[in-house]
């Protein structure tokens, strides 16, 4: 979770505070043969390829989001029940089975092009901008500025993920 201590404060350290996590989270899985990449997996079924296939979707949809305000959930492909169900599983697991069939070079390739054009977008925001509240871009968030809830999912999320890699890849020594 992001330390509110060091929480970034400008869009120059919001970038920074994004591309280091992406950095762990892309050399977590750079190396790892394609086998690596399909078994093993956790509880819930999910690879390594899931993990960082369902990364890439969220990113895309934050970037649709920042750029034409498209809602999260339409962009990621959730379906209205999934969504308004409220189940954080559920949806997740429909954002899985868009990429399922995908094979790791692919997966890879969408990795190393989404990353860029998040920073792209990113860029384009001015420190008054990420002062804003994070509803007025489209985000759910009510009460967070755009900075907070980018610090957080950015941080968080790549954080989470990278976590749940490294121990599948652990699994599979």
């Amino acid at each position: 979770m992001a330390d509110t201590a060091t929480a970034p404060t400008t869009k120059t350290a919001l970038l920074a505070s994004t591309e280091e996590p992406w950095r762990e989270f892309d050399a977590a899985t750079d190396a790892l043969p394609d086998a690596a990449w399909t078994e093993p997996t956790d509880a819930a079924g999910w690879s390594v390829k899931d993990h960082v296939a369902h990364v890439v979707v969220c990113l895309r949809a934050e970037i649709a989001l920042l750029r034409y305000r498209t809602p999260i959930r339409q962009s990621a492909g959730i379906s209205h029940a999934a969504g308004e169900s409220g189940d954080q599983d559920r949806m997740n697991e429909e954002v899985r089975r868009q990429t399922i069939f995908d094979p790791p070079a692919a997966v890879r390739h969408e990795r190393d092009r989404v990353f860029p054009k998040l920073i792209e977008v990113m860029t384009g925001f001015s420190d008054d901008d990420l002062a804003r509240p994070a509803n007025d871009f489209g985000f759910d968030e009510q009460g967070k500025s755009l900075l907070a809830e980018m610090t957080a999912y950015y941080g968080d999320h790549l954080d989470e993920h990278r976590g749940d890699v490294q121990t599948l890849v652990a699994q599979g020594r």
